[in-house]
């Protein structure tokens, strides 16, 4: 009987954050609870943004990053741009699991809220309730003794956190391969990406770019080892990072890095707002 309420609720409830969470399975308020204190606990070994930038700056390494729509599509169901996929459901449990010291995974810092006032699944915020869906996934693969990278590193926090200059030093005098999608929102903001030494473009499909990984992989397989792989392309991009960084070279998921500058300088809205203004 509780399986079929959760099944009802989950498919049926007007919240799409309760939806969200209630996909984690959980048989009542309080078991949530619990686990998201776990989830909390396992996950204190997530870096500051601006440690996120000083760790990939002295080691090298790649960073493969989760957020909601990692979660989403981790879960077997599809977001706006990319239609569910097995493939890449596996794929992205198959990173969220690994121990590679060339690729950084990296999520949201999370600190779970004062359940005191948590009285029904609806009062939980949307962070908790994205920690919620996969939590079962988190509390098999992740641990508190490992060192995890920022996912916000790309986003606004990043830039009020450490400033432009800061993230910057992340390309400054390589040669870079911009990897995103052929005619999405990317956009090479010379203020930003100035201190290139050179780039070249990769496209994929600006929607369900995932349906031609193989594809994509292979061109940029064809690059030299010494360039420095940008990747903007939603899912496909943490798992892009994550192969490029196993086949030696470095490959950061920056995300909506470009779209986060602008917001930062004020002159648009959040990369979100922007995709519902160009529906």
């Amino acid at each position: 009987m509780i399986k079929f309420q959760r099944y009802i609720v989950s498919n049926f409830h007007p919240n799409k954050n309760v939806r969200r969470i209630l996909r984690g399975e959980f048989d009542d308020l309080d078991e949530c609870k619990t686990t998201l204190r776990q989830v909390e606990h396992l996950l204190s070994g997530v870096m500051s943004t601006s440690e996120t930038i000083d760790f990939i700056c002295k080691h090298g390494t790649s960073i493969a990053r989760f957020g909601d729509g990692e979660y989403e599509c981790m879960s077997g169901n599809s977001i706006d741009f990319q239609k569910k996929s097995e493939r890449l459901q596996k794929r992205l449990l198959e990173i969220l699991r690994s121990d590679s010291e060339s690729c950084l995974i990296a999520f949201h810092n999370y600190d779970a809220p004062d359940f005191e006032h948590i009285k029904s699944f609806k009062n939980f915020e949307y962070m908790d309730g994205c920690f919620a869906q996969v939590s079962k996934h988190l509390l098999k693969y992740t641990s508190a003794d490992r060192v995890y990278g920022n996912a916000l590193m790309s986003r606004l926090p990043m830039f009020q956190e450490g400033g432009v200059e800061n993230i910057k030093r992340l390309w400054a005098g390589r040669d870079a391969v911009l990897v995103t999608g052929k005619g999405s929102a990317f956009e090479l903001d010379l203020r930003l990406f100035h201190d290139l030494e050179s780039f070249s473009y990769v496209y994929g499909l600006a929607r369900h770019a995932f349906s031609k990984y193989d594809a994509l992989l292979d061109d940029c397989l064809q690059f030299d080892k010494d360039k420095l792989f940008l990747i903007a392309l939603g899912p496909t991009a943490t798992v892009l990072a994550y192969d490029l960084s196993q086949q030696g070279y470095q490959a950061l998921d920056i995300g909506h890095l470009p779209n986060c500058f602008h917001e930062f300088l004020g002159e648009k809205r959040s990369p979100e707002s922007e995709r519902k203004k160009r529906k």
